[in-house]
Parts: structure tokens; C-alpha cells; sequence
């Protein structure tokens, strides 16, 4: 998986009936002033492994391992704390997603809409995930190396059947957490996209007072714009599924944007 890069592409809507369309946005109100905190070295080298407490660190390898149940646990320990990366650079998107769905509050749409309001968000967004993308690779090698150390822990008659379960694991982490990557760079992909949507239709929408809603003159634009939205929540879905069907399941219901 190559540094991920956000496009300019927008997709195309269709022009329908004129007519007064109200949308509202269909996050809740969030704090605008919520900043991302920036992951340093989150994962610990193999001499700090005796740290973690061994209560509620899934048994992955020492469930199938007959005796050597030190190393084994102490291997459960390795593949654990590499999936806790995992959960860190998520909370540093989910921080990313929060913010930008809160520039889409209907209120902001009292005066037109500029690039300017979303570039710093969109821009960091996007430096994180790849920042954070180029370190899961240093915590993979941290994990490889901790396990080369742990294994030598092993008896002769257990290591080829811990090196194959570790290269299982180790793959399956390796597709949850690029198929999570690509997720957080679909959404903020598709999140810019619709910044350039928003900046071309121009004067074709409003703030309605009465309603507190968004307000288009246009069904095709009407019909893009909560579609975008709708499929914005749907990313962030997904990305809560994948960290809950894991074996680790890291996910807080309250930290991910909500429907009204």
C-alpha cells in the first residue's frame, strides 16, 4: 500500500426540477474546537512486554500451545499490544471526522461556503493518515522483532507451529488495518470532493432560518449532497466494524460521528 493522497475528483450530479429543497446535516452538534493528538512510538519495544498486564489480553497463541506458557503468553502480549496501535490511530481519525462533519452543520451555510474553511482540517487529516500509515509499518517490524525474541522462548517441538500462527495473525492484522487505511482515505476523498461541490453550486443553496435547515433550488444537487453525507457516515461505519469484529474490539459508540 503506497502514501495515500487525496484527488480533486468530484463526482457528477444530475440536474432535476427547480424547486425549494431543505436538507439538514445529519451529524449532531461537536466541538469545533477538538484538535487530533499526534501518536509518538505507540507501540513498546520487546523489553517493555513484562509491563502489560496479562488480564484481558486475548490468548491467541497460548490457547493453542501446549506447555511453554510463558512465551506464549508473552507472544499474546506482542500481537495485542500491535493491534493497540490500531485503536490509537483510529481515535486520531475519528478526532479528523468529527471535525470535519461539524463544517457541515447547517448553520455554517448562513454565509457561502470558501475552501479556506476546510483546507486546514482536510490537509491534516490527510498528513495524519499518512504519517500514521508510514508507523504502522515501524510497529510491524517492532512486532517482528519482539516475536524473534519471544519465539527463541519456545521448544524446538512448538516453534514451527507458532511460526505459522504468527504469520497467520500477523496477515490478518495486515488486511484489517489496510482495509481500515483505505477507508479514512475514501472518506476524506470523498469529503473534499464534496468541498468542491459546495464551492460550485455558488448561490443554488441557503440557510433557511425558519427551518434551520440547508436550503437548494436544485433536486440534483439536493440529492448529491445528502447522498455524500449519508455515504460519509457509511465510511465511518465501516471503520467501527472493522475494529469490532476484530478479536480486539476497540470501539467506543460515542466517539464516532451520529445521525440526529
Amino acid at each position: 500500500m503506497n502514501e495515500l493522497k487525496s484527488n480533486g475528483g468530484m463526482k457528477k450530479y444530475k440536474k432535476g426540477a427547480a424547486g425549494l429543497l431543505l436538507l439538514a446535516c445529519f451529524v449532531g452538534a461537536l466541538p469545533a474546537t477538538a484538535q487530533a493528538q499526534r501518536i509518538t512510538n505507540p507501540y513498546k519495544a520487546p523489553q517493555d512486554l513484562d509491563q502489560l498486564d496479562q488480564q484481558d489480553v486475548p490468548r491467541i497463541f497460548s490457547a493453542r500451545l501446549a506447555g511453554d506458557e510463558a512465551a506464549a503468553a508473552k507472544l499474546d502480549r506482542v500481537y495485542y499490544n500491535l493491534n493497540l496501535t490500531l485503536r490509537d490511530y483510529a481515535q486520531v481519525d475519528t478526532i479528523h471526522q468529527k471535525n470535519l462533519m461539524e463544517l457541515m452543520q447547517p448553520f455554517h451555510f448562513k454565509l457561502s461556503r470558501y475552501g479556506a474553511e476546510f483546507r486546514r482540517e482536510l490537509k491534516q487529516g490527510m498528513d495524519d493518515l499518512n504519517k500514521n500509515y508510514k508507523s504502522m509499518q515501524n510497529d510491524l517490524k517492532t512486532a517482528d522483532e519482539a516475536y524473534g525474541v519471544v519465539i527463541r522462548g519456545f521448544s524446538e517441538e512448538n516453534q514451527k507451529t507458532v511460526e505459522a500462527l504468527w504469520k497467520s495473525q500477523r496477515q490478518v492484522f495486515v488486511d484489517r488495518s489496510n482495509k481500515y487505511f483505505g477507508l479514512q482515505s475514501k472518506f476524506l476523498n470523498t469529503y473534499k470532493s464534496l468541498v468542491h461541490f459546495l464551492i460550485d453550486q455558488g448561490g443554488n443553496y441557503y440557510y433557511d432560518q425558519e427551518t434551520q435547515k440547508v436550503a437548494f433550488y436544485d433536486v440534483g444537487a439536493y440529492t448529491y449532497f445528502g447522498k455524500t453525507l449519508e455515504n460519509l457516515i457509511q465510511i465511518g461505519r465501516d471503520q467501527r466494524q472493522i475494529l469490532s469484529d476484530s478479536t480486539y474490539s476497540f470501539v467506543n459508540d460515542d466517539d464516532a460521528p451520529a445521525l440526529p
